[in-house]
């Protein structure tokens, strides 16, 4: 009995597997763009643990391990701006140890704010966006034990509006800070400036949607929507999956249902973005891709690293021109 019982089993899981594996090839409904990088609205994914969002070896430490990428290669795309206008115009100050003091940040699908919050502790004024009402609570529930994100931090319960949005437009012209005039904006503003609300045109230095736009169900409009976010100078960060075999191997057999690493249900092969798709929907919108890079993930170190190959995961850095 007990080694029919374990082929029972193991029958069960291969079917299981293969019914839920043809499911990851088909592309999920369309519809309304969706700005939520881990809370996809699916009644065949196993439901989130969101009490486990801030435990950094809980169900999210993928997500806190990759700061070690995401977030100096933020710092340095906004520094390379700031750098770049200061000498420019023949200044040095100093930052006081808040290197992003004065730069705007959109954090697109920022969930509990894994990443929100360390931007807004290097100086910036971070505004995080996401469709998940529980997200968005206990973004805020986290931000409020520190007392330094008091004016750096603003969470939303949002999707991004449309460019044809009457929000967007009546603000559209007051709020086209270019990334040249980043720098003189932080030695003006001593005080961290007050993070925006997500509503006009080039209101920010730089958006990311980390590991969000897999879950898209229109990728075109949610890469149009993102880069109508910053001004001319600013930049767009995507981190996110590449859809080859190796991917589906790794992304979704291996993470999903052999070490657990996501919810089942959490990822759709067929909604992997391949990076020549992603590069030509930035360009479409007055992008130029600076960088492209792939980036691999040990789930016994819990660690991040850059890799040549973007075969599985990778990161893309784009700049309005």
């Amino acid at each position: 009995f007990p080694r029919a019982s374990a082929v029972m089993h193991m029958v069960a899981f291969c079917l299981r597997f293969a019914i839920r594996s043809a499911r990851s090839w088909l592309p999920g409904p369309k519809g309304r763009s969706i700005c939520s990088s881990e809370c996809r609205h699916d009644p065949n994914q196993t439901p989130f643990d969101y009490t486990g969002w801030w435990d950094p070896l809980g169900p999210a430490k993928g997500l806190h391990s990759m700061n070690s990428l995401r977030v100096p290669l933020i710092r340095d795309a906004l520094l390379r701006n700031q750098r770049s206008s200061a000498s420019a115009a023949g200044r040095s100050g100093d930052d006081g140890g808040l290197p992003l003091r004065g730069a705007r940040i959109l954090d697109v699908g920022c969930g509990a704010g894994i990443l929100s919050e360390p931007l807004a502790r290097l100086g910036a004024s971070v505004t995080g966006i996401d469709e998940q009402e529980e997200c968005i609570e206990m973004a805020r529930e986290h931000a409020s034990l520190d007392a330094r994100m008091e004016g750096r931090l603003l969470y939303e319960h949002r999707t991004l509006p449309d460019r044809d949005d009457d929000s967007m437009r009546s603000r559209s012209d007051s709020h086209s800070q270019t990334g040249d005039e980043l720098s003189s904006s932080a030695e003006a503003t001593s005080p961290p400036m007050a993070a925006p609300p997500c509503n006009g045109m080039g209101e920010f230095d730089l958006v990311v949607a980390s590991e969000v736009v897999e879950h898209v169900r229109d990728v075109p409009r949610f890469v149009g929507q993102c880069c109508d976010r910053v001004g001319p100078g600013g930049h767009v960060v995507f981190t996110t999956f590449n859809r080859t075999p190796l991917s589906f191997l790794l992304g979704i057999v291996a993470a999903e249902y052999l070490l657990g690493l996501v919810p089942l249900g959490t990822h759709k092969w067929k909604d992997f973005v391949v990076p020549s798709e992603l590069s030509a929907h930035l360009e479409r919108n007055g992008m130029v891709v600076e960088r492209c890079r792939g980036m691999t993930y040990n789930p016994f170190a819990n660690s991040w690293r850059f890799v040549d190959s973007t075969s599985v995961n990778y990161v893309m850095v784009a700049k309005k021109t």
